[in-house]
């Protein structure tokens, strides 16, 4: 999603004028996350459909633009990326791509695996810990910031195990999540 934004209006197309800017720009940030983490293993979450949030609370991400159209008919062949390279898409119903990683990161740890997070949800800060660290796009498709439990600490004032507190005092605009009323991320942060 990432790199169709930071793309589609560079008018990238086939000479048929089928829109390329969200498949470039993930090839391009994978090959260059390949080239600089040199991964052992690779694997892509996705979202299947509805999750068990939408079950619990009506209104979540009820306030989210719906996909583009012009990025939706790019994704298989963003899929078809992976599948060449041999890295695994998981996704699971009623699950979003964030609970898998979650999952996958767990196990990982209980395997003695380094997890990097190569993603721009900060929902996944509550991941970071001992062995877990999150490369964060900020611009564009190749600039990144590294994110430890340590650099999110300096940063925030909280703990990995303090952030989905945080996210619910304060609420969370993208998921359309309220919050407390009354209470913004200031006051949210001194409250922890």
């Amino acid at each position: 999603h990432r790199a169709y934004h930071a793309l589609k209006d560079q008018g990238l197309q086939t000479s048929e004028g089928f829109p390329t800017g969200a498949i470039y720009g993930v090839i391009m940030m994978v090959m260059r996350l390949i080239e600089e983490e040199n991964p052992d293993y690779l694997v892509t979450a996705c979202d299947v459909g509805k999750t068990f949030r939408h079950e619990a609370y009506d209104g979540y991400k009820a306030t989210r633009r719906p996909m583009d159209d012009e990025f939706r008919a790019q994704l298989p062949h963003i899929w078809k990326f992976f599948n060449l390279l041999g890295v695994k898409t998981v996704g699971v119903e009623k699950f979003e791509a964030d609970d898998v990683i979650g999952t996958m990161t767990t196990k990982a740890l209980e395997e003695g695996i380094e997890v990097r997070i190569f993603s721009g949800d900060k929902d996944l800060y509550q991941l970071l810990a001992e062995g877990v660290t999150i490369l964060y796009p900020r611009r564009g498709i190749t600039d990144k910031e590294i994110i430890t439990a340590r650099s999110m600490g300096e940063k925030y004032h909280l703990s990995p195990d303090q952030w989905a507190d945080f996210k619910a005092l304060k609420g969370d605009q993208a998921d359309n999540i309220p919050g407390v009323p009354g209470i913004g991320e200031k006051t949210a942060l001194r409250l922890l």
